[in-house]
């Protein structure tokens, strides 16, 4: 009795260590790879040779644009960190922006810092993501979850009767399919029948959620295209990239502030004339006024165009 639970006892460990020698492998493997994207820039850095500006790795700051490292005269300052730099560097500037906060938007409310319920909450992943409520902003900051809620999704569907399961994905399989080869390079404007479809998406999230400046090159050269809208005022997504510099010469007015102004548009009309709006820019209050008018047409999934004549009311 006593050799045949000492057999036992040796094949429990046996197995726990080749689940532990899989795993080593497997956090090995990862690493490489990351490394690999990134080409090895930077790895192997000391810990304490960051700048960090987060207080979290950073250490308190007398300004917010102040940098700093923690760890730096300390034995963890000496440790070579196994990541790119530009990746360490990255997880403390998105630490920095939680501990900052900022304006969120979230089914047609604004308002500054995030809500707890903003993602999912499905995994653990997902909840420490919803933990961080110092802005909510991008659903592709979880997109490394997404594969758990697949395994979670196509656990729900085998429930169902085979023969409607069936019919449910082929149907969703297809719009996916159809959409995606419909909308090449807007794929990022998705949003199912039941949320209005790609066309309403800013009603419910903004910001990156539905549009990036994806169309920027896309509404330069409608403009270009069309001198029969005059007078032309584009309002793109960002300045990033100073997307105005790609019509300048035709002297078309152009807006390209995201963030919500500090003067109080709500109760000012516009200037009568057409707007080639980029629908992240719908969310915005000083954008207000358009948001509950039907747009002369969609250009572009996530472009409107609107027009305002003498008086102030939009023609629908």
């Amino acid at each position: 009795v006593q050799l045949g639970g000492v057999q036992s006892m040796v094949q429990r460990w046996h197995y726990a260590w080749r689940r532990i020698g899989k795993l080593v492998i497997a956090l090995i493997c990862t690493v490489v790879l990351i490394n690999l994207v990134y080409g090895f820039e930077g790895t192997g850095r000391r810990l304490g040779d960051f700048e960090f500006l987060s207080t979290s790795l950073g250490g308190s700051h007398d300004s917010r644009f102040e940098t700093g490292n923690r760890y730096r005269g300390t034995l963890l300052g000496w440790v070579p960190v196994p990541l790119p730099c530009e990746m360490l560097q990255g997880m403390d500037y998105l630490r920095w922006e939680f501990e900052r906060g900022m304006p969120c938007y979230l089914l047609g409310e604004w308002k500054f810092r995030g809500w707890w319920y903003y993602y999912l909450v499905a995994v653990l992943f997902l909840a420490q993501v919803s933990s961080q409520t110092g802005f909510t902003h991008h659903l592709r900051y979880v997109l490394p979850a997404f594969g758990f809620l697949y395994i979670l999704g196509a656990r729900s569907i085998s429930v169902l009767p085979r023969r409607f399961a069936s019919i449910l994905v082929g149907l969703c399989l297809v719009g996916t399919i159809v959409f995606h080869l419909t909308h090449i390079g807007q794929v990022h404007t998705h949003f199912n029948t039941l949320a209005g479809g790609p066309t309403n998406g800013w009603r419910h999230l903004s910001l990156s959620n539905v549009d990036w400046g994806q169309s920027t090159f896309r509404m330069a050269d409608w403009a270009r295209a069309h001198p029969e809208k005059r007078p032309l005022t584009v309002v793109f997504v960002s300045e990033l990239g100073s997307p105005s510099n790609l019509i300048s010469d035709l002297g078309i007015p152009t807006r390209v502030n995201w963030q919500d102004s500090k003067v109080d548009e709500r109760t000012r009309l516009p200037m009568p004339g057409w707007y080639l709006m980029s629908s992240e820019q719908l969310t915005h209050e000083q954008n207000i006024y358009f948001r509950n008018r039907e747009p002369q047409s969609w250009p572009f999934v996530d472009v409107a165009l609107f027009f305002v004549p003498d008086g102030g009311n939009p023609e629908h």
